[in-house]
């Protein structure tokens, strides 16, 4: 007499992608627990890091019809992305742009391009970004953003300069003066 249950062996799928899950979410932390800035970063690394951050910036404004800035602090030396959301700035939801200190032997420099959407707003009259009104608390720090990221991903010119304090011949850039593209290249020295 033939045994009507044969034996099965393997494994079924969903016990592989169970595995596969936990592989990835092991490597997840792996990744996320390793320093992100090394001291003997360049100003090439930096300028990367912030390149793949406007990226990924405008892809989200365009695929998510979403509006972001970035607020940049020379004094501080960090730069921090927001997105405009019900009449106000808020941080974004993503772990890529989250603020973003220099490491402390780079120093950044912003210059503005011809047009400077938040600078051209006169007191008392109300516009689309810069009149972030925070009603639930007044006292709260608001947000201003120099660089707004429409979402037809062009953008408000800029040109960016990284510096390296322990090597004065490190220095790049990140031109964005276009509003429509940004281009990395080493910045010249004096």
């Amino acid at each position: 007499m033939i045994s009507a249950r044969r034996q099965q062996t393997g494994f079924t799928l969903i016990e592989v992608l169970i595995v596969a899950m936990i592989i990835g979410i092991g490597a997840l932390f792996i990744v996320m627990s390793i320093p992100q800035r090394s001291v003997n970063e360049g100003t090439e690394t930096v300028a990367k890091q912030f390149m793949q951050q406007l990226h990924f910036a405008r892809e989200r404004a365009l695929l998510r019809n979403h509006v972001y800035g970035i607020e940049f602090d020379e004094e501080l030396q960090f730069y921090s992305f927001y997105r405009w959301h019900q009449g106000r700035w808020i941080a974004p939801e993503s772990a890529q742009l989250q603020r973003t200190h220099m490491p402390d032997h780079i120093t950044f420099e912003l210059e503005m391009g011809q047009f400077r959407l938040l600078d051209n707003m006169q007191e008392g009259r109300e516009s689309v970004f810069g009149r972030d009104r925070r009603a639930d608390n007044p006292d709260e720090r608001v947000p201003r953003p120099t660089v707004i990221i429409f979402e037809s991903t062009e953008f408000i010119g800029f040109l960016l300069r990284f510096e390296n304090l322990l090597d004065g011949l490190d220095s790049h850039e990140v031109d964005a003066r276009s509003g429509i593209s940004a281009a990395l290249r080493e910045a010249e020295t004096w």
